[in-house]
Order: C-alpha cells, then structure tokens, then sequence
C-alpha cells in the first residue's frame, strides 16, 4: 500500500484505533476515521492533521446500532471515498457473570464486536473482491484463545472476530 491508499479504522479516535492512523499517517494513507465521539475524533483528526499533514475524514457513528454498519458504507460511497484497507478495531466488553449483564448492554456489544464486524467485512471486502484489490485487518483479543469466565460473551465475540478473519483471509486469497 502506498501513499493513495485510503484506510477507514473504526475506533478511531483513541487507543489501538488511533495508534494505528498515526502509523499509517505517517506512511502517507488518507484516514477515514470512525468512533461514536464526535468531539474525540475532531481531536484525533486535528493531531493527525497537524503531526503528518494528511487528509482525515470523520464519520462519527454508534456502530453498536442495528443497520450502522450500512449506514456508514453508504456514508462512503456518497463521499465517493474507495476505502483501500479497513480495519476493524471498535470494540468493547462487559465484564461480570453472564446471566447479570443488562440485556440491551449486552446486545450491543455483541452487535458491535460480531456484527458490524461481519457486515463491514461483506460491504468494504465485496468493492475489494471487484477491484481485486485491499486489505482487512480485524483486530481480536487473547480472549479469543480461552473461555473466559465473567467476560464470556466478549471472549466469544473475539474468538468469533480471529475464526472469521481466517477462513475470510482464506476465502479473499
């Protein structure tokens, strides 16, 4: 990937996420930066603008929302922004017994760390396959290599996130 390259990170706007964009910043990628903090991403862009001088769009979305994920794809195509590699860092988990986390709580999440995981990889690897051109990276955890009692469902949404990024790797090959 060069410096026309046009990398779209979910979680953009802090932690891994943003990390991440000042790698790539600094290799010269446009950014299209996605996080449900409106006010964080302008920060984020504001510092990645300023420390590498590159382009930074925004899209400031709850992608733990049911039909985000679409959402955000149409956002792109009405841009006319061809996302060249994706990468799907947004997450979160909710850690106590099971059968205690709030049910709305743990929806989203899994809707987020499952979900909007899959669906991005379906719309963005879709306009990769016809160009036979991208890159997805999707980012797990450790918990996906072990149960994980107290942060089950989290550790089984990244054990999902790894098997499903390697049979896809597979499948885009």
């Amino acid at each position: 990937m060069n410096s026309d390259t046009t990398t779209l990170i979910t979680g953009g706007s802090g932690g891994i996420g943003l990390e991440m964009a000042r790698l790539l910043a600094a290799q010269g990628h446009r950014l299209v930066l996605v996080s449900r903090d409106a006010g964080r991403l302008q920060a984020a862009a504001a510092d990645l603008r300023r420390a590498h001088d590159t382009e930074v769009h925004l899209h400031a979305i709850d992608l733990s929302e049911p039909g985000a994920a679409q959402r955000l794809f149409e956002h792109t195509q009405r841009q006319g922004l061809r996302i060249d590699a994706l990468v799907n860092n947004a997450g979160f988990g909710v850690v106590d017994e099971h059968v205690a986390i709030d049910a709305a709580q743990l929806h989203r999440m899994l809707q987020l760390d499952v979900v909007a995981v899959a669906e991005l990889c379906h719309r963005y690897g879709g306009a990769m396959r016809e160009r036979r051109a991208g890159r997805i990276l999707n980012v797990a955890s450790t918990a996906a290599f072990q149960p994980t009692p107290y942060f089950a469902a989290y550790g089984a949404a990244k054990a999902f996130v790894l098997n499903f990024s390697e049979a896809l790797a597979k499948e885009m090959e």
